[in-house]
């Protein structure tokens, strides 16, 4: 640490720091043009996630009483396709303290932590680091390539705006489109699972962890819609939610997503299910 950091205190984020947290946070999605925005409300769940320890998996720095840097790091409950253990991490610095080796210390820090945790919850297990690149040319970027990381996945966030047009229904037959409540919390769970059974980076939602994700307060089950089959199992679904003010988030797939492609007879009930969600876009 450098003589310009030596009076910055290091502590654990808590609960009373998630006003503080959120400036930060929202403070790098503008200035770093992530717009990851998050309220207070939504990472005080994240402190409360199941298998998550503020204590010893997070990292907050402090000059004075200004919140200038945060770290933390996550291990998945199961392994991914690969039979790997996943670790996430994640962090960022205040603009106005960058180039200080903050950011590399938070790194390490995560990485050490990161190492520990995955022996203990996958035992004799490979595991690989994972963290968000953000945009191209930024300070994240740079970081991460100089510590070793490389790029091993672009994601595309496609947008549509709100309220927009009407999208036409799909003809399916078979099919019962329902909008979700508490009873299929499991069959959701099981439907994900199933359709990212093999899918890049992914690994099988334990209930637990699903049961963060569903009873989030960012979760919008009014205005989602289930596809259920003739025996009730869910056969689609289109999950939304809503995030800081007017930003929604949506999140959808398929069971089988490659029996549906080769019969494409059967695709429309994906396209029938976010028709059934559009229209009701007044939770905004």
């Amino acid at each position: 640490m450098t003589a310009t950091t030596t009076h910055l205190h290091w502590d654990h984020l808590r609960a009373d720091m998630v006003e503080q947290w959120a400036d930060l946070t929202n403070l790098l999605a503008r200035v770093d043009g992530t717009e990851e925005f998050f309220e207070a409300a939504d990472l005080a769940e994240e402190l409360r996630g199941t298998g998550f320890t503020p204590e010893t998996d997070t990292w907050a720095v402090w000059d004075g009483e200004r919140l200038i840097a945060y770290g933390q790091v996550r291990v998945g409950d199961t392994l991914d396709e690969q039979g790997r253990a996943r670790v996430s991490h994640d962090g960022g610095v205040h603009p106005d303290w960058r180039g200080r080796g903050l950011g590399r210390d938070l790194v390490a820090r995560a990485t050490a932590r990161g190492v520990e945790l995955a022996g203990q919850r996958h035992p004799g297990a490979p595991h690989f680091f994972r963290s968000g690149g953000e945009l191209e040319g930024s300070d994240a970027r740079r970081l991460l390539t100089h510590l070793g990381y490389t790029v091993a996945r672009y994601f595309n966030e496609l947008e549509r705006p709100l309220p927009g047009a009407d999208l036409a229904p799909s003809d399916v037959d078979g099919f019962t489109f329902v909008t979700p409540n508490d009873e299929h919390e499991e069959g959701v769970r099981l439907a994900h699972n199933a359709a990212f059974a093999d899918h890049w980076g992914s690994a099988p939602s334990t209930p637990e962890r699903w049961h963060d994700l569903w009873s989030s307060r960012s979760q919008r089950l009014p205005f989602s819609t289930l596809a259920l089959g003739e025996n009730g199992d869910v056969a689609a679904y289109v999950m939304t939610s809503q995030c800081v003010d007017v930003i929604a988030k949506w999140r959808s797939s398929v069971v089988d997503w490659w029996r549906l492609r080769l019969n494409p007879g059967r695709s429309g009930v994906t396209s029938k299910s976010f028709a059934s969600t559009a229209p009701r876009r007044d939770f905004l």
